[in-house]
């Protein structure tokens, strides 16, 4: 119901509700947008939380270390609406891709990896897809970006051979010595000594035994604590992970028929957005598709509040699909 009352005062012909949620949008990305630097910059936000794991911010959502998933689901369509606002305007383009590596920036010192990953795949192919010229400015974009964090990475490793970041844990700590390292290392160990390989295994385990029909909708929180500990690694609601959620939960039946229906949705639209250079639908098919890369963590597909952004994403995929009626 969520998806369709979006679309009807989002896109159906319903301009006042669609430029008061989009303003008010934008108001509240500017807002977090603030607070992180702030945050950054004087070790607590403007109300005075602080973390508690260094390489971390918390903004306004005090010790719950969600902030990275709304800001990069806001920074998108606030993006948007930006760039159609301004995109014609002296510079508009310049301004559009500096406010890119600026929201890629606040993103990254937020700490929230797997969140800084989905929001770079999201700018990386929404700047390549949107237009089809500038190509020499998007290369350069994309170049400087790179050339960024490959300093990052030499920089990294340079003091950490020297021993000056050895017992740091700091933002080097959380993206270059637990995550980037132990990843061109050897990607499947990185994620087994994890939380998440715990949980993953756990996921796995359980589609094993319910192959076909899986343990039921939400049945993973309970399933979990059977009387033999078999699946009991790391207890947690959900897998963490999208795809193992819906093979533990719906089985193969289930995981076919939702991963078709998402294919279907997403070749259609995408299509549709690129030819008609609808940027909403195109942000939102992006948003889309990050969540669905496989085994990056990722809240519960029905239950938790990144489902919430998850859905409106797929609200704004939709948005322009008409009904045909014979």
């Amino acid at each position: 119901m969520l998806v369709f009352a979006l679309k009807y005062y989002l896109f159906d012909n319903h301009k006042n509700y669609s430029n008061f949620i989009l303003n008010f949008w934008l108001t509240i990305f500017i807002l977090i947008s603030f607070d992180v630097l702030f945050e950054f910059i004087n070790g607590s936000n403007i109300l005075g939380f602080k973390s508690s794991i260094p390489g971390r911010l918390v903004s306004f959502l005090d010790q719950e270390y969600k902030i990275g998933y709304i800001f990069s689901f806001l920074s998108l369509i606030s993006f948007i609406i930006i760039f159609s606002r301004y995109k014609n305007s002296k510079y508009g383009l310049l301004k559009v891709y500096l406010l890119i590596l600026f929201i890629l920036f606040l993103s990254f010192i937020i700490g929230e990896r797997a969140n800084f990953i989905k929001t770079v795949v999201i700018f990386f192919l929404f700047v390549f897809f949107l237009e089809r010229k500038f190509f020499k400015m998007k290369y350069w974009i994309t170049g400087i970006f790179c050339i960024l964090v490959s300093i990052f990475i030499f920089l990294a490793e340079k003091n950490i051979s020297k021993g000056i970041l050895q017992n740091d844990h700091s933002y080097t700590h959380r993206f270059w010595i637990t995550f980037l390292k132990p990843l061109i290392k050897n990607p499947l160990d990185s994620i087994k000594n994890t939380n998440y390989g715990d949980h993953y295994k756990t996921a796995f385990l359980i589609f094993k035994d319910y192959k076909f029909s899986g343990v039921g909708l939400k049945n993973y929180r309970i399933i979990i604590y059977d009387e033999n500990n078999k699946y009991n690694f790391n207890p947690s609601t959900h897998p963490h992970e999208k795809h193992l959620e819906l093979l533990s939960e719906l089985g193969l039946t289930g995981y076919l028929a939702f991963i078709t229906f998402f294919l279907y949705c997403i070749i259609k639209v995408f299509r549709n957005s690129l030819f008609d250079k609808n940027t909403f639908q195109l942000g939102g098919s992006l948003f889309f598709i990050s969540n669905l890369i496989p085994l990056i963590p990722s809240g519960s597909l029905f239950s938790t509040y990144s489902s919430l952004y998850f859905w409106i994403s797929f609200a704004f995929l939709i948005s322009y699909c008409k009904i045909k009626v014979n």
